[in-house]
């Protein structure tokens, strides 16, 4: 028989909120909570914040704005977009740029950036905002009493470490903390796609940094089509199906580069983590679906449309009750793992609607402790009302 040894937890400082988890939702979750007087501490397990956004190479911002040139989404989710190119070249429209609307229904307020420019600016953000960032620190279970979670496990370098905490925003992109409470999920389906970055040579050599993040898939697109024959879609919530998933894509690599002339372009970079787009999302006290579309909620944080050109006229309005579920009440859910489900999931998986509700689990969770209510018990009216403040659009305008 073995016998395991495990260390007791140093416990560390305690925090109003621990937001676990530093991609593009994460790091809204956590400046906002900040911003708002809370005491906040991020999560996150690689060496730089942005998630699927920077070490994952998805470095295409997606519209903030309706398929007919209105902004729908701004707040930290504007705020990010500007920062994602506040050190590098990008696409962004110039009216979007220059006027801060559009000039026609064909240009839409999205723009590339660089993966590297982007997370060491949400790292500048972060920090001139008094957040407290833990890189190389790997969560792994909540502690919970009864149905409150007094705090969260993680595994460093030094060792097993436990911050104390009111409020957990669970910002995994999988739901991991959640789960890990007992909270019931859905699991998503991914195609096999691999995406890393390409520069093809010429002969001029411009100094054009967005030549060089061009997108190379390898596998499948985002609709499946190029899905190697015999490997079906998975979830990605096993070790076993993360690593069928980035080596499989590696070994597409590989059979590409070895029909290529190695002369006429170089890879510029490859992703740090498996590039999944839904894997398991929380059942909250509300899920948004596809026949919620065009329809307004009293609880509404903000509202997105689809990113997707022939969807880009279909929006949603996102309510409050898709962050959480009561039966874990001091717990709240941002980005991809908010509940939604079908084509609404689909939808909201992005960049900017994660930022946006990761900035409302940031403004609740401040409210939650302010004020020493649950996070089901958080005035809806006071919520709506600082996001309105701070330059969120929380109804989609009629």
């Amino acid at each position: 028989m073995l016998n395991f040894n495990f260390p007791t937890p140093e416990v560390k400082q305690e925090y109003d909120v621990v937001v676990v988890g530093g991609g593009v939702a994460g790091a809204a979750a956590a400046l906002a909570a900040a911003r708002e007087g809370a005491s906040v501490i991020l999560l996150e397990k690689a060496a730089l914040l942005g998630g699927l956004a920077t070490i994952g190479l998805i470095n295409w911002y997606e519209p903030l704005c309706d398929g007919k040139g209105k902004k729908l989404i701004g707040g930290i989710g504007e705020e990010f977009l500007h920062a994602s190119i506040k050190y590098c070249q990008d696409t962004l429209p110039a009216d979007w740029r220059e006027k801060g609307e559009s000039d026609g229904e064909s240009k839409r307020y999205t723009t590339h950036f660089s993966p590297n420019a982007f997370a060491i600016a949400l790292f500048e953000l972060l920090i001139d905002a008094g957040v407290t960032v833990r890189y190389d620190t790997l969560a792994t279970y909540p502690q919970m009493d009864g149905d409150i979670c007094t705090g969260v496990l993680s595994e460093t370098k030094t060792g097993c470490e436990y911050y104390p905490c009111k409020i957990v925003i669970d910002a995994t992109g999988d739901a991991q903390v959640f789960y890990r409470a007992g909270c019931e999920c859905e699991d998503g389906t991914n195609w096999m796609s691999f995406v890393s970055h390409y520069r093809k040579f010429d002969e001029t050599l411009k100094p054009d940094m967005l030549a060089m993040r061009r997108w190379k898939v390898s596998g499948s697109g985002m609709t499946g089509k190029g899905q190697p024959e015999g490997f079906k879609p998975i979830a990605g919530v096993t070790s076993d199906e993360i690593n069928l998933h980035i080596q499989t894509g590696q070994k597409i690599l590989i059979s590409q580069l070895k029909t290529m002339d190695r002369n006429a372009g170089e890879l510029t970079q490859l992703p740090m983590m498996p590039q999944f787009r839904t894997i398991r999302r929380i059942v909250g006290d509300f899920t948004l679906e596809e026949s919620n579309m065009y329809q307004s909620f009293e609880d509404a944080i903000g509202a997105f449309a689809d990113f997707r050109p022939l969807r880009r006229t279909q929006w949603y309005e996102v309510p409050y009750r898709t962050l959480y579920t009561s039966k874990l009440p001091n717990m709240l859910a941002a980005g991809r793992i908010i509940s939604s489900t079908g084509e609404a999931w689909n939808a909201s998986r992005v960049i900017p609607v994660a930022v946006m509700t990761g900035e409302a689990c940031g403004v609740a969770a401040a409210l939650a402790v302010k004020n020493g209510v649950s996070v089901p018990d958080v005035d809806v009216s006071e919520l709506r009302a600082l996001l309105t403040k701070n330059g969120n659009i929380v109804s989609k305008p009629q």
